[in-house]
Order: structure tokens, then C-alpha cells, then sequence
């Protein structure tokens, strides 16, 4: 009998001590559209989660939404090296990939990554297209990952080519009262005179694109582009309008790009 009751007495404990299984996650609009955000970019901090997700919450309850959405399965978490600071990074995995594609319906996607590849790059390159898109005459802009995912056997030769180039951008871009295709590309660190050489041709052969947009941190990375194009293209009109990108608070101004030729162009 005392047996009996000391067993008793220890499942008891023991059924105390378990934890409360957390109730099912149901994702709201704005959880649906995190899953978007991160397929487009493949990377994001809580910061900019916060910022550009969940902009009318305050950041914490945002972090604790994030949270539950990552012990669900939804998303991930990695850690990555930024100005000698470590941040916590956030991507998809399979299963939030799964419910974003049975959201949004969309067919046929290949090519894509959950995961960023180059975070440094990506995480600069997501605030750069996040400011394009809130331009007034932005009409369209894809990201990189999201073009590759689409394929290259579309309508517009404008994204196919995107496509072929893996620009970190596409943006349809109202001037003069006509759509231009615009490519968009942020360049963080140097490269050799011959890849920038490469670099520019693509853009001045017929390509279905007008021109990019194009982000820099360095002098040096314009020198090199201008030279290019003063040595090869100077007869022809110019492709590379160029923003130099010191602090992603600068992408929150008014952007005025600038021609080798001097010719200045006001994105509103």
C-alpha cells in the first residue's frame, strides 16, 4: 500500500516538472509575409525583420513572434560577422519554404537558395532594394533570388536578362512617362580591372536592359567601371548610373545617381 502511494506521489512530480506543450502556431498576414521577405533576400537580421515586416510592433514583440516562428520549424538561424560584431541572422528553412510556396501559388520555381551565400553582401543589398521599392516611380522590383527562381523563359526580356547576369536587383522604373528595365547591383568590395571590364560589356551589349543602378563603397570600384566605359562605350549613351552607398541611412535621402559623362538622375 505505502508502495502504491509513493508511486502515486512521484508521477504526480514528475507530471509537474513537464513542460507546457506550446498551442499550434497560426501565421498571420504579416508572418506570411516574413516567409516572402526572407525568400526574396535569403538573410535578414531581427532589425531589419523588425523594420521591414513588422514595423508597427515594438522590436521585442517582434524578436518573440521570430522566436516562436523558428522553434515551429518556420524559419532558422545562423550567426554572422559584421563591423567585428556578431549578429544573429535568420533565413528559411524547408518547412517555412513550403508554406510560403502553398500561399503564394506560385509554379515552377527553381534556382533559388534559402540561404545566403555571401551575408555581408546580402544584408547591404537587402536595404538597397527594400529603398528602391519604396520610390514613387518603382514600379516593380524583384530581387536576385527571386528572378532565379522565375527562370529566364519569361515574357520580359528585360528579367530574362537579369536573370542571365544575376543582378541583385530588377526594378521597372517610370521615366518620362515610359517603363525602363533597370538592373540594380550594390559591389562591397574590390575587384580586378578584368572582371569590371567583363562587368561593364554585359551591360552595353543589347541586353533588354537600359542601364543599373549601381551601389558603391569605394571610389576605386567607379574609377575602374568609368574607365571601362570612356575606353570602349564612349559613343554610346550611358548604362551605369552610379550612387556611392557610405551608410545604409543615406538610401533613406533623396538618390541622385550620376553618369561617367556627368548626366545626374533624381530617383523619387
Amino acid at each position: 500500500m505505502k508502495e502504491n502511494v509513493q508511486n502515486t506521489k512521484e508521477l504526480k512530480k514528475k507530471k509537474k516538472k513537464r513542460k507546457k506543450k506550446e498551442p499550434w502556431l497560426v501565421l498571420t498576414e504579416r508572418d506570411m509575409g516574413l516567409l516572402k521577405f526572407l525568400f526574396e533576400h535569403k538573410i535578414a537580421t531581427m532589425t531589419q525583420i523588425s523594420k521591414h515586416c513588422y514595423p508597427t510592433t515594438h522590436i521585442e514583440n517582434a524578436r518573440k513572434r521570430v522566436s516562436r516562428m523558428e522553434k515551429k520549424g518556420f524559419l532558422k538561424s545562423d550567426g554572422c560577422i559584421q563591423n567585428q560584431k556578431l549578429l544573429k541572422t535568420y533565413h528559411l528553412s524547408h518547412v517555412g519554404y513550403q508554406e510560403f510556396y502553398e500561399n503564394y501559388r506560385l509554379e515552377g520555381l527553381k534556382g533559388f537558395k534559402l540561404k545566403s551565400d555571401c551575408p555581408n553582401h546580402d544584408m547591404i543589398a537587402l536595404e538597397v532594394i527594400e529603398a528602391i521599392k519604396k520610390k514613387e516611380n518603382a514600379i516593380e522590383v524583384l530581387t536576385e533570388n527571386y528572378i532565379q527562381a522565375l527562370g529566364g523563359d519569361t515574357d520580359d526580356a528585360g528579367q530574362d536578362r537579369a536573370y542571365e547576369i544575376r543582378v541583385d536587383g530588377f526594378v521597372k522604373y517610370k521615366f518620362n512617362d515610359s517603363l525602363i528595365n533597370m538592373a540594380i547591383e550594390y559591389e562591397h568590395s574590390r575587384k580586378s580591372p578584368a572582371r569590371y571590364a567583363n562587368l561593364v560589356d554585359k551591360y552595353y551589349y543589347d541586353s533588354g536592359l537600359r542601364g543599373v543602378f549601381y551601389f558603391y563603397k569605394e571610389d576605386c570600384t567607379r574609377r575602374a567601371i568609368e574607365k571601362r566605359e570612356a575606353e570602349k562605350w564612349h559613343e554610346i549613351y550611358p548604362r551605369f548610373y552610379f550612387f556611392k552607398l557610405e551608410n545604409v541611412q543615406d538610401l533613406e535621402k533623396e538618390m541622385i545617381f550620376e553618369t561617367w559623362k556627368g548626366r545626374k538622375l533624381t530617383v523619387t
